[in-house]
């Protein structure tokens, strides 16, 4: 259920405070109500009748994504990028979805800059036990479906590796590890 602001004077400010750049994420935390809640209020789905003179100025920040994109910060992401900075921390950095940001490198959205797009964006190639958030060794792996083939139950397993039973599933039928 959507938390309805309850002030008009606070629409108006919400409102004043999103033409003026601020993101819906930053108003919703801002404000303590919900990003749908800022949502609809800055798309005028609620409170239709509460400054009407804003309406025009809101709704073309949203068609823009209320975005502070430009030829500059894309140049910037994506030179960071090539340096190694993922998509998700630059989304993070420029207050913008990771979306945008994958966009903004491929040059897939229209934004002028002199640094050229990327042809295309790394993938993560790190698998296994090389991976950076790896918890178990092919070993650990082995041994669990070997237990759980031995009818251990799934707690014990849970218990001695300190991983989830979801997890433990996934190895077991294979969704996760094949290289065991």
């Amino acid at each position: 259920m959507i938390q309805m602001i309850q002030s008009e004077a606070v629409v108006v400010k919400i409102r004043k405070a999103f033409i003026a750049g601020e993101t819906q994420t930053a108003l919703a935390a801002k404000y303590g109500f919900s990003k749908e809640a800022i949502r609809q209020a800055v798309r005028y789905i609620t409170y239709k009748d509460v400054a009407p003179e804003l309406m025009k100025a809101c709704l073309a920040s949203e068609a823009r994504g209320n975005k502070a994109l430009d030829g500059k910060i894309v140049g910037e992401m994506r030179k960071l990028y090539r340096k190694g900075a993922t998509a998700t921390e630059l989304a993070a950095k420029y207050d913008c979805t990771v979306s945008t940001v994958r966009s903004a490198l491929l040059g897939k959205s229209q934004y002028p800059t002199k640094v050229p797009p990327l042809e295309e964006l790394r993938a993560n190639t790190v698998h296994g036990e090389h991976h950076p958030h790896v918890k178990l060794t092919s070993k650990q792996v082995s041994e669990i479906r070997r237990r759980r083939g031995e009818g251990e139950p799934y707690a014990s397993l849970v218990k001695k590796f300190k991983v989830s039973s979801m997890q433990i599933r996934r190895i077991v039928t294979g969704e996760a590890r094949v290289d065991g």
